[in-house]
């Protein structure tokens, strides 16, 4: 290997480390700040919370995006630093936690998705057929 490129191989490790990073450090904070402004938000409001949850659930889908987003970037992270290590002549010591899944959170957020656009929905349906009440 050529020695000039090691500084770069280096370089590049350390971004793709932060990289990584980052990701993981998303894939719990997206979840849990997607939550608390919406059930703040809805509580807050007494006469907008059905569309509210309309609203929530349809930024919700683009929170599930991210998430999974978040998750390929880091697989494809921690793929690029075991070439890089490799590279260096380092043994690949990069992985991902098999222990920690985020699939938890995924389904978290789907499911409030799902739900808060169906009770959405519902309420404000019974809202149009009963105008009154």
């Amino acid at each position: 290997m050529a020695e000039n490129r090691i500084p770069a191989l280096r370089t590049q490790l350390t971004e793709l480390n932060e990289r990584s990073r980052m990701y993981g450090t998303q894939l719990w904070q997206v979840p849990f700040a997607y939550i608390a402004i919406a059930g703040i938000a809805t509580a807050l409001s007494r006469e907008l919370w059905p569309w509210l949850l309309v609203v929530f659930g349809l930024i919700g889908i683009a929170v599930g995006c991210h998430m999974n987003g978040l998750k390929d970037g880091i697989e494809r992270a921690v793929g690029h630093i075991n070439k890089v290590e490799e590279a260096l002549g380092l043994t690949p010591t990069a992985s991902t936690a098999k222990w920690i899944s985020v699939d938890p959170f995924l389904y978290l957020v789907w499911s409030l998705v799902i739900g808060s656009l169906l009770v959405g929905a519902v309420v404000l349906d019974y809202i149009a057929l009963c105008p009154g009440s």
